[in-house]
């Protein structure tokens, strides 16, 4: 329809709408035909993040789409469940369609791209996944540094310590399924990285042919998020991609996974376009989610417009940070500089194991992040000795390092 501002397709099997392998133009993101059950899932999908009508309505009804087909027609053992034919999607023909969407990102203000697909490899090890998906990650690291987020769905296979790829790629936002209990779906893939749920099971949009389907899966709970991406960024336009997904993560209801015990997020889109959005973008930076923390140091990051700023660890006490040192790197957000804060803090005292830190300006969650902190034992370590220990091969060099009782931690004192 009209919403469809620009199509695309990149199919290295030749299946593109003409017959061809690479397509630009009217037509050329339509629908295949040739299996019927998959041909059918990216209308699905654009319903449930954009679609509009009298008697349906998805996340974001007044988006503009953007139509890319990646999929190649396979008549072989590519085809799992007795299937034939099926459609598959070569990983060089998502690296195209992505390296696409950065261009059309010069006329058009995408906000996101839905991923709604995934391998059959389980990777349990983030890093292990990156290692592996090195040219999809660069080229989505490529897309966030303008602001564009990359959606994918977790998988569908029920693993409870894994994800698929593209969702197991850290330069993603990685989406499991809920129920309609707010339970997390049986068949969703877990794992310790995943970042945000959203509602899959029995989800209602539109059919490629007419009329509407209900279907489950992954693939339905991502473009429930990247709609609720398309209406922050409207109204919030200089967000960073960084910054939204922290929104929707912050703002998220906790559920936990009964497989495992682990909690995730589960997104509210009413929470994030809720308090605090449109006056105060903001960032933790320090520490980023997932790293570790130890001894004195400072959580630091930036934060629009408030009067002020606090971190909260693990739900206890508020501690006022200072706001309002200088950030040049704010200002196309904010409209001015004044906007860093930073908060002398001792690692320590919060004992060894995960922790998490909220951001808040003016008392609204803004930002969060969850740090893992090492410790002696001890909230402080007093009399150790200041001796010097060489660090072998850091970066093809011994460092000697020396351990600073009033930081509790060590500096660098020479590189050999």
């Amino acid at each position: 329809g009209g919403r469809v501002v620009a199509e695309a397709c990149f199919s290295s099997g030749g299946s593109c709408p003409g017959g061809g392998f690479t397509e630009i133009g009217p037509g050329a993101g339509a629908p295949c035909d040739y299996a019927p059950q998959a041909c059918a899932h990216g209308t699905h999908v654009a319903g449930i993040a954009a679609g509009a009508g009298d008697a349906f309505s998805g996340v974001a009804p007044e988006a503009d789409l953007v139509s890319i087909q990646i999929f190649s027609r396979f008549d072989d053992a590519t085809c799992t469940g007795g299937s034939f034919p099926c459609a598959a999607s070569y990983t060089s023909d998502q690296v195209a369609a992505l390296e696409h969407v950065l261009t059309l990102a010069e006329t058009f203000p995408i906000a996101a791209v839905n991923m709604s697909l995934g391998g059959t490899t389980i990777f349990t090890s983030q890093e292990n996944c990156d290692a592996r998906n090195r040219s999809r990650k660069a080229i989505m690291e490529h897309l966030a540094s303008v602001g564009v987020v990359i959606v994918a769905a977790a998988g569908n296979e029920g693993s409870i310590d894994g994800l698929t790829s593209p969702g197991c790629i850290s330069s993603t936002l990685s989406v499991g399924a809920t129920t309609g209990t707010d339970t997390v779906a049986a068949f969703s893939n877990t794992a310790p990285y995943l970042q945000l749920l959203a509602p899959g099971v029995a989800i209602e949009s539109a059919a490629a042919r007419g009329g509407f389907v209900a279907k489950s899966g992954t693939s339905m709970s991502a473009p429930l998020v990247s709609g609720a991406i398309a209406l922050l960024r409207q109204k919030a336009p200089e967000m960073s991609a960084a910054s939204l997904v922290e929104r929707l993560v912050s703002t998220g209801i906790p559920v936990t996974d009964v497989r495992t015990g682990r909690t995730t997020p589960r997104i509210s889109v009413n929470a994030a376009l809720g308090g605090g959005m449109a006056g105060s973008p903001g960032l933790l930076e320090v520490p980023l989610d997932g790293r570790f923390a130890s001894g004195i140091g400072a959580f630091s990051g930036w934060v629009c417009d408030a009067t002020e700023v606090a971190i909260r660890v693990d739900g206890g006490t508020p501690m006022k940070a200072a706001y309002g040192t200088a950030r040049n790197d704010t200002e196309r957000v904010c409209g001015d500089r004044n906007n860093g804060f930073s908060l002398l803090h001792n690692f320590s005292r919060d004992g060894a194991g995960m922790h998490t830190a909220e951001l808040l300006a003016d008392g609204v969650v803004i930002g969060r992040s969850t740090y893992l902190v090492s410790t002696f034992g001890v909230p402080f370590l007093r009399d150790a000795p200041e001796s010097t220990y060489i660090l072998r091969d850091f970066l093809g060099r011994d460092v000697a390092v020396r351990w600073l009782q009033e930081k509790q931690g060590f500096e660098i004192i020479g590189v050999e």
